[in-house]
């Protein structure tokens, strides 16, 4: 493998456990007060009643899940699409109310942290989507040539990626 394949693949596993951190960081805190994560996504206006409840408890849970599979290496590229999945979801309902003109907090990292939406935090959570995008590409390239292999030791154990 050249210098330059090793380097890139430094730099994508990099970025996947700083949007692993994102991931777990945001689920977490949402994991901490569901009542007031299910405002912020009343907030939005885009669900509501029973539909709002069950994505203020899914949620998080997924975003934890899908941040330690990323962080394991389990699953991949699937926890990778998951993730860009989910970050193109979170840019288009940010999009849907910067166009609506809302003027609500984000949400994003629990009731600590109710930064404004805004133009900046949707380019935030886009680039995140992007980059997760780049992660899905660069393990289906890998995958099928061979750099990785399907079984990866992890803590000792071998784990077979699917």
């Amino acid at each position: 493998m050249s210098r330059a394949r090793m380097v890139w693949l430094l730099i994508a596993r990099c970025l996947t456990l700083i949007i692993a951190g994102i991931l777990f960081w945001s689920g977490a805190e949402h994991l901490k007060n569901p009542y007031a994560f299910l405002t912020s996504v009343l907030r939005y206006r885009l669900v509501t009643g029973q539909v709002a409840v069950v994505v203020a408890m899914v949620l998080p849970v997924l975003q934890t899940v899908i941040a330690g599979m990323m962080f394991l290496g389990i699953g991949r590229p699937h926890s990778f699409v998951w993730a860009a999945s989910l970050l193109t979801v979170f840019t288009g309902v940010q999009l849907s109310a910067l166009v609506r003109g809302m003027e609500i907090g984000c949400g994003c990292f629990g009731a600590a942290n109710e930064t404004p939406i805004s133009w900046l935090s949707l380019g935030r959570v886009a680039v995140l989507a992007v980059l997760s995008w780049y992660l899905t590409a660069v393990s289906c390239e890998t995958r099928k040539s061979g750099i990785l292999p399907a079984e990866v030791p992890v803590n000792g154990s071998i784990v077979t990626q699917s």
